[in-house]
């Protein structure tokens, strides 16, 4: 396993490969199992991370694994399906996953989504109350909210 940090403007973020495939994305510093090695493919994605933030891109396409509990996959799956410059509701992910009464586990499930922005947990919001809920805070979310073009 290798991982790589570097500074982007939505601070620190962490990158994450394992045998040829990118297993984490996290905003933030995090040292992690594994050797510190900037690879090709860690390179790719951030490359590909500063010019999605400098809106020259829609998406981050690199191979990826993703990790996690099946009902969580899911999820993760549906939000892939969410298009850059729309939001969608935990509410409506339920539905959409044929657990209509999950919306609190499909928040959950946002949370610890082990991809940030790549897989897109930030275009999710509540029907009511805080719009701006994130695991990363607030402010990076509505930063990238309005680089989408989504205005709260």
């Amino acid at each position: 396993m290798k991982f790589y940090i570097k500074l982007t403007k939505v601070g620190k973020v962490t990158v994450v490969e394992n045998n040829n495939k990118i297993e984490r994305i996290i905003l933030g510093s995090r040292i992690c199992d594994g050797e510190e090695n900037e690879t090709n493919l860690i390179r790719e994605v951030f490359d590909q991370l500063n010019l999605y933030l400098d809106g020259k891109i829609k998406e981050i396409k690199v191979p990826y694994r993703m990790i996690g509990t099946e009902f969580q996959k899911r999820v993760w799956q549906e939000l892939l399906k969410v298009k850059y410059g729309h939001i969608e509701t935990y509410k409506r992910i339920a539905t959409l996953i044929d657990h209509p009464k999950s919306a609190r586990a499909v928040g959950n499930a946002c949370g610890k989504n082990p991809l940030a922005i790549l897989i897109p947990c930030h275009r999710v919001v509540s029907l009511s109350g805080n719009k701006l809920n994130y695991v990363y805070g607030a402010e990076i979310k509505k930063f990238l909210l309005n680089l989408e073009g989504v205005n709260l």
